[in-house]
């Protein structure tokens, strides 16, 4: 484990520091107290020249350390020479503790730019970032704040992103994990319940999307939905996961277009949120899935229109062979105006599915934009198609 500190040129006068868990160490010097507390094997304190000369030697008195010496930052390029600093002193998956309480001015913002950049390329944890907020004294003692789970809620908002954005709920899953993790390891009466859980059936809705299991989404998206008041029992209660309320938020909001309450088979009830499925995977690119469940969605309109169970294999079998006869009869203008819409949809929405789910392995095949591009405009004409015979 390393540590990270900066130090000033402030006189620092003897404090009595309490750590989150009522141990209390005396010193002027909070790099010292962090040294005693954490017992980090190896100690990086960032420092100008001028706080060198000013405090070098009373520190090193205290304990071993490393002293990396860094320019004031008065401009711009001065500050990437800090940024860069802090990168060169940490390596490949290093646990890392953070100081801010000698930061001054931008160093601490910095410091922490440089260790989110880190934890995506090294792979670095960050296993605390600690604050001896001096302001706050009472009784003598100065309180050390635990500042690390505000680091997870900017890291929670980026998996928020990624579900919403890409339709990945990975990230989600495992800070929500950690976030009712934490609320169990301190010793405060305040304990999450639903998180975890929650972030486990937002991961199985993703993977049940990811493979175009249309009755698992619906299943999966209205669990979801009823746990939403467990959950946010978590959320109001329990100080930090208040901020979470606020992305679950938009979550939920997502949810709701495409949960259904009659799960059990499909039928006109689910017909427009299979609709809003599919636009969820067009919003996240995720077209190969999107041109499957339009295929699938127009072979389940017209089992139902022919009042045929939609799940039995044979009906959408005998439906996909009927249609696939009234396109050739549709080549030789054989057809009569009324089925003309519906028979050139279905002829559309097989082609784009045939060039994608064969891997564009052939001479004609049609490029990825061509396709995108088509993708997004048969499902403007599913949309209107089914919403007309429903």
């Amino acid at each position: 484990m390393k540590a990270i500190s900066f130090l000033g040129i402030t006189d620092y006068k003897d404090i009595k520091y309490e750590f989150p868990e009522k141990n209390v160490i005396s010193t002027p010097y909070f790099p010292f107290a962090v040294k005693e507390f954490y017992k980090p094997e190896e100690y990086f304190i960032f420092m100008t020249e001028d706080a060198k000369r000013k405090h070098f030697d009373s520190l090193s008195k205290l304990f071993s350390f490393n002293s990396v010496i860094i320019p004031s930052g008065k401009t711009e390029d001065e500050y990437w020479e800090i940024f860069d600093k802090i990168v060169d002193k940490i390596s490949e998956e290093d646990e890392i503790i953070f100081d801010i309480t000698f930061g001054f001015r931008s160093q601490p913002v910095l410091a922490i730019s440089a260790l989110t950049f880190l934890k995506t390329i090294r792979n670095i944890k960050i296993a605390k970032i600690i604050y001896g907020a001096f302001d706050a004294k009472e009784n003598d003692k100065v309180p050390v704040f635990d500042l690390t789970p505000f680091i997870e809620l900017m890291e929670l908002s980026y998996a928020v992103h990624d579900f919403l954005k890409y339709g990945k709920a990975d990230l989600l899953d495992k800070h929500m994990k950690y976030i009712q993790k934490y609320t169990h390891i301190t010793k405060k009466d305040e304990k999450a319940k639903a998180l975890s859980s929650m972030g486990k059936m937002l991961k199985e809705l993703m993977e049940s999307m990811s493979i175009v299991n249309t009755l698992e989404i619906l299943k999966h998206a209205n669990n979801i939905y009823n746990k939403t008041d467990e959950l946010k029992k978590d959320l109001e209660c329990i100080t930090k996961t208040k901020p979470i309320s606020l992305l679950f938020t938009t979550i939920n909001k997502r949810i709701e277009r495409i949960r259904n309450p009659e799960i059990s088979n499909l039928d006109h009830s689910s017909m427009m949120k299979q609709i809003e499925i599919i636009r969820w995977f067009i919003d996240t690119n995720q077209y190969q899935q999107a041109i499957t469940l339009m295929n699938e969605l127009f072979l389940t309109s017209e089992c139902i229109s022919d009042s045929l169970d939609p799940l039995l294999k044979e009906n959408r079998l005998d439906i996909s062979k009927k249609l696939g006869d009234k396109i050739q009869e549709l080549e030789k203008k054989n057809i009569p105006d009324n089925d003309k819409e519906k028979i050139d949809l279905w002829n559309k929405l097989s082609e784009i599915r045939n060039q994608i789910n064969h891997a564009g392995i052939k001479p004609s095949a049609a490029k990825t934009n061509t396709l995108i591009k088509n993708i997004k405009k048969q499902f403007v004409d599913l949309e209107n198609y089914i919403k007309k015979q429903f």
